[in-house]
C-alpha cells in the first residue's frame, strides 16, 4: 500500500538496462538502452504507463507511453503484474547524464502516479562513436544515401533541383 499509485495501479520498480539486459547506471551509446517500468494492476482499467527522459540541465528529450502503438490505446488491462519496456535506439542519446521520470494515468481522466527523476544513468562515449560536439539534445546516426552522380568531365552544374530545392 505504500508503493506509489492508487486503487488501480501500484508501481513496483523502474530500471534502466543495457543491451545485454543488465541493470545499468552507465550505458554504451553504440547499443540500445531499455527503460523498464514494473507495476501491479489491481483492478481492470485502461491505465497506461509512461516515462520522460531529460538531460542533466532539465531539458526534456522526449516522453513515451506504453500505448504509443495505437492498437493498445484505451484498452483495459486485466489485474496482474506487468513490465512495460521501451527500447531507445542505439546512437540516439548524447554523452552525459540522463534522468527518467515515470508516470501512469488514464488518458485525459486521471493521474495514478507521477515520480520525477526516479532513475538516472549516463551515456558514455565509446570507441567508434562520433563525438563532434553536434548541436541539439539528441545525436542520432541517421542513414544517408551518398552516390556519385557523374564525373567532373564537362560538368557545369546540375539542373535537376525541384521547385522547392536549390541548385547552382
Amino acid at each position: 500500500e505504500a508503493a506509489p499509485g492508487n486503487e488501480l495501479i501500484r508501481l513496483r520498480g523502474v530500471r534502466v538496462k543495457d543491451h545485454e539486459g543488465r541493470s545499468a547506471s552507465s550505458v554504451d551509446g553504440r547499443y540500445p538502452v531499455f527503460v523498464e517500468i514494473e507495476y501491479v494492476i489491481l483492478r481492470a482499467s485502461p491505465v497506461r504507463t509512461a516515462f520522460r527522459l531529460a538531460t542533466a540541465e532539465g531539458v526534456i528529450i522526449f516522453t513515451s507511453t506504453d500505448v504509443d502503438d495505437e492498437g493498445r490505446h484505451g484498452r483495459e488491462r486485466d489485474p496482474g503484474v506487468y513490465v512495460s519496456r521501451c527500447e531507445i535506439p542505439p546512437r540516439l542519446l548524447k554523452r552525459g547524464m540522463h534522468f527518467v521520470t515515470v508516470m501512469s494515468d488514464i488518458s485525459m481522466v486521471r493521474v495514478n502516479f507521477h515520480l520525477e527523476n526516479v532513475v538516472k544513468f549516463s551515456v558514455d562515449v565509446v570507441e567508434g562513436m562520433f563525438e563532434d560536439n553536434r548541436q541539439g539534445v539528441l545525436s542520432p546516426a541517421f542513414y544517408w544515401d551518398v552516390e556519385k552522380v557523374s564525373d567532373l568531365d564537362g560538368v557545369v552544374g546540375r539542373d535537376d533541383a525541384s521547385a522547392d530545392g536549390f541548385a547552382l
